[in-house]
């Protein structure tokens, strides 16, 4: 059966946005940059743009990324579309449906200027948000929160390397609250994806630590959940 339109048919926009994470002093933040450009002049928003006949949704977040961020996609420890906002009032120019990636590095110094680009705490984010970005960057910590609570995407924050204490600051930043660091040990020795190396680390101020690192530098499921 044949679709009737009673008015011409206009395809919506296609946009793309990253929601870059990092844990920064065991707060999780999120990279934002400063619109120099209407609508929204001088609010802060994600990185994201057009997505023009010929590309990719991936290929334009490269190619934003690199040119509004000054940001190589490639070197982000995690980087996978997730979802897709496409409420029709999102963006006042009209009906954009904008694909939305979920980044994350372990480690990043930027080169813009403050004023420009800068990586906010999720809990303490500008009140002059741009579009929707507000309510993604909340989908997108909803998404790693289950994450974390099913695969080993908390590696795509640390170092190779690492003690057990900056794998629990990982967890508390992103879900906001302290675990009883024992009974988290035992759930997460439990899942079998954590190995113990021979490797310690020297702190100047305390006992040296054991250094641990992930039995796979990929993401892999696990049973045993933190709930």
């Amino acid at each position: 059966m044949c679709m009737k339109y009673t008015k011409p048919y206009l395809a919506p926009t296609l946009t793309v946005d990253l929601v870059l994470f990092q844990v920064i002093n065991s707060r999780l933040h999120v990279l934002l940059i400063n619109r120099p450009h209407d609508p929204f002049r001088g609010h802060w928003a994600l990185p994201g743009g057009y997505v023009p006949a010929g590309e990719t949704t991936l290929e334009a977040l490269t190619r934003i990324c690199e040119a509004k961020a000054s940001i190589d996609t490639g070197k982000l420890t995690f980087l996978k579309q997730f979802t897709a906002n496409d409420s029709i009032a999102r963006d006042p120019r009209g009906h954009a449906v904008a694909m939305i990636y979920l980044g994350i590095v372990d480690k990043m110094s930027l080169s813009k200027s403050p004023d420009e680009t800068a990586f906010f705490p999720i809990d303490d984010l500008p009140d002059n948000l741009a579009f929707d970005h507000v309510n993604t960057i909340y989908q997108a910590r909803d998404f790693l929160r289950d994450e974390l609570n099913h695969t080993t995407i908390a590696n795509a924050f640390l170092p190779p390397l690492f003690t057990f204490t900056e794998l629990l600051t990982v967890y508390e930043a992103i879900f906001s609250r302290e675990f009883d660091r024992r009974n988290f040990y035992t759930i997460f020795m439990r899942r079998g994806v954590l190995v113990e190396t021979d490797k310690l680390y020297h702190h100047p101020t305390s006992r040296p630590a054991k250094l641990y690192k992930f039995n796979s530098t990929k993401v892999v499921p696990f049973s045993n959940s933190l709930d």
